[in-house]
C-alpha cells in the first residue's frame, strides 16, 4: 500500500510540473483539437505583433521557438502511435518526480514515480513486444550523458524516437 501525499504536497506536484502535464495533454489531444491550426493562428497573430510593434524582436523569437518545439514534440508523439494507457502513466512519472524544489517526503514520491516506470515498461513490452521502436529504457533518459548518448544515436536512427528523449523535451517549456 502506498502513502497518500498532503494536500499540499499533492498541489506542489501540480504546480511544480503543470507545463510538462500540459505538454503531454496537448499532444494527447493535438488531432482532435487541431494543434497545427492552433499554432497557425498564434503564428499569424505574432507577425502582427511584429508589424504593429507590440512585441520586441527577442520575444518573438523566443515564442516562436517554443512553438516549433512544441509541433515537433507533438510530431513525435503522434508517429509513436501513444496510447491512454501510455499517456497516464507518462503523466504519473512526470507528476511523481522528486526533483520538485520544497517537497516533503521525497522517498514516497520517487517510490511513486519508480512504479509509474516498471507499470509503463510492463504495459509497453505486454502490448507492443514486437515494436522495437518502443523503447521504455529509464536509463536512457536520465541525466545529461543520458541524453548525449541518445542524441548521438538518433543520428545514426533517425527513425527511432525514445519516450523518455521527449519527456526531456516537455521539461524545456
Amino acid at each position: 500500500p502506498f502513502y497518500i501525499p498532503r494536500q499540499d504536497c499533492n498541489t506542489s506536484l501540480v504546480r511544480a510540473c503543470w507545463n510538462e502535464l500540459f505538454t503531454l495533454g496537448l499532444a494527447q489531444c493535438a488531432q482532435v483539437m487541431s494543434l497545427s491550426t492552433i499554432l497557425a493562428a498564434i503564428v499569424n497573430h505574432l507577425q502582427n505583433s511584429i508589424q504593429e510593434d507590440k512585441l520586441s524582436g527577442d520575444r518573438i523569437k523566443q515564442v516562436m521557438e517554443h512553438i516549433w518545439k512544441l509541433q515537433e514534440f507533438c510530431n513525435s508523439m503522434a508517429k509513436l502511435d501513444i496510447d491512454g494507457y501510455e499517456y497516464a502513466y507518462l503523466k504519473a512519472i512526470v507528476l511523481f518526480s522528486p526533483d520538485h524544489p520544497g517537497l516533503t517526503s521525497t522517498s514516497q514520491i520517487e517510490k511513486f514515480q519508480e512504479k509509474a516506470q516498471m507499470e509503463l515498461q510492463d504495459y509497453v513490452q505486454k502490448t507492443y513486444s514486437e515494436d522495437t521502436y518502443r523503447t521504455c529504457s529509464p536509463e536512457s533518459g536520465n541525466g545529461k550523458h543520458g541524453a548525449e548518448e541518445k542524441q548521438n544515436s538518433q543520428r545514426t536512427q533517425p527513425q527511432k524516437v525514445v519516450i523518455w528523449d521527449l519527456l526531456l523535451v516537455a521539461e524545456t517549456f
